[in-house]
């Protein structure tokens, strides 16, 4: 029996051992593709660890897969301490702390700080809502008062009595009395930050003005201004020498002479041409003789005019008589006025609500005419409606009404209403609904400006006493306004 296990034994592991030849064989000449299957055990992620898998393929290379740890599950309030606090995990059962998140921006001010003094203040954490106690810095000095001297100025806290002294800085300086010629005068300079003020001496001097005045031909003086003074600063005359255009009389040239530093001027005169002489010399022209030099010119007449012989009109042209200085005349014309002479007008048209009128002009020379437009007058005054086209239950019909004034005349639809005995009080107009504008008929009918057909008559009756006053309008707007039902 054992003799034969053995034999079988044998026999297998033959088998075997035939059936791996091939795929030995395959894997010589291929490349190998790996199929892993899971091998032992499989590890979980915790909170703090992560997980694994081991994977091994059949021909013993092995690979490991990795989850991610899970994190801490943290439950139920905080527990606190001093500088941190803590909260249990419902998974792995630690308690977890970490460092309190104080609100640093949010300080509740205990004690104030001063500048002489530091203070206290009371921060929370932002998770746990513990409190600590921090120190605050000291304040700054207040220094609501400056104390001058002659050299400097000292600020004082009004807190601690501490004290910084500067030196003064001084503005520019105001002059707040003048020199004059017979005494010094006097500039104030002020301290920019605490008002002190000092002074120092203007060298007396004398006011001169800056443009001199002329004295006489030769020269001009600066004269202080000061009253009593008298004092006058001399001097020559500074002439500038203006060449000025030259005569075609006698060829001289006129010279203007200025002083740069006063009013002082002389103009040298040059002679000119005297054409005084005029005579005729043909129909167009006259000759002009110079008295000087006898130069004589030819130019055309100068035309003034005498006398107007003929008015001109916007109809006809008119005449006037010209003269020149040499004694020739003559007529000429004068043109048409532009402008016609326009009457008052007169209505040819008269405008109503639904056309313009039209006014005429005509002017009183030559009867010209023009018209204008007269612009249109109010608003329509509409007549009642009339029905033109009745409505039937499938189709609207029309009613028309016409201005009594221009005769315009305007439509509108209107729906099929089945006729009834029964109405709505207070609807003067039919239209379904009590509203202001009922109310606005009754008043048109007792200022006798419309009349309430029949219907209207028995919607308008709000008492119920056979007339319709003011009163029935006053109802309707109560009903309007929500007072009456």
């Amino acid at each position: 029996m054992r003799k034969s296990n053995k034999i079988l034994a044998v026999l297998l592991a033959l088998v075997m051992l035939l059936a791996s030849v091939p795929v030995m064989t395959a894997m010589a000449g291929d490349e190998h593709v790996h199929i892993y299957k899971v091998y032992g055990e499989t590890v979980e992620p915790t909170c703090v660890t992560k997980g694994y898998t081991v994977y091994k393929c059949a021909c013993g290379d092995t690979k490991t897969s990795y989850t991610a740890e899970l994190g801490h599950d943290l439950m139920g309030s905080y527990i606190k301490g001093e500088e941190t606090h803590a909260k249990y995990c419902d998974r792995c059962k630690l308690q977890i702390a970490e460092p309190h998140n104080w609100d640093e921006e949010n300080v509740k001010v205990t004690t104030e700080a001063t500048c002489k003094a530091t203070g206290e203040g009371e921060v929370k954490c932002k998770d746990c809502g513990e409190k600590k106690t921090i120190t605050l810095d000291k304040a700054e000095h207040k220094f609501d008062s400056i104390v001058g001297t002659e050299m400097n100025h000292k600020y004082v806290c009004t807190v601690c009595k501490a004290s910084i002294e500067q030196t003064h800085k001084w503005d520019d300086g105001v002059v707040t009395t003048k020199p004059q010629c017979s005494a010094k005068g006097v500039k104030t300079f002020t301290c920019k930050y605490c008002g002190e003020t000092k002074t120092s001496e203007i060298n007396a001097e004398h006011t001169l003005p800056e443009k001199a005045t002329s004295v006489d031909d030769k020269q001009h003086a600066y004269t202080c201004a000061v009253t009593g003074c008298g004092y006058a600063k001399k001097e020559a005359h500074k002439f500038v020498v203006v060449e000025g255009k030259k005569s075609l009389c006698d060829e001289s040239v006129a010279l203007t002479i200025t002083c740069e530093g006063c009013n002082y001027k002389v103009v040298t005169a040059v002679t000119e041409h005297d054409f005084a002489d005029v005579t005729k010399y043909d129909a167009d022209n006259h000759k002009q003789t110079c008295k000087n030099c006898n130069t004589s010119i030819v130019a055309a007449h100068d035309w003034k005019d005498v006398k107007v012989t003929k008015a001109a009109t916007c109809k006809e042209v008119g005449e006037k008589e010209v003269k020149c200085a040499c004694g020739e005349t003559k007529t000429v014309e004068i043109p048409k006025l532009e402008e016609h002479k326009w009457d008052a007008g007169t209505v040819t048209k008269e405008a109503n609500c639904g056309e313009k009128g039209v006014k005429t002009f005509k002017c009183t020379v030559c009867e010209t005419t023009k018209t204008e437009e007269i612009a249109t007058v109010g608003e329509h005054t509409w007549g009642e409606w009339e029905v033109t086209v009745p409505a039937t239950p499938l189709l609207k019909g029309t009613k028309t009404r016409e201005c009594s004034v221009c005769g315009a005349k305007e439509s509108e639809k209107f729906e099929y209403k089945e006729e009834t005995d029964e109405f709505l009080a207070g609807d003067v107009n039919d239209d379904g609904e009590v509203t202001a504008l009922d109310a606005r008929l009754v008043l048109q009918h007792v200022a006798g400006l419309r009349t309430l057909n029949e219907d209207e008559f028995k919607a308008a009756n709000m008492n119920e006493d056979n007339e319709v006053t003011a009163l029935d309008a006053r109802i309707i707007l109560q009903i309007v306004a929500g007072l009456i039902k």
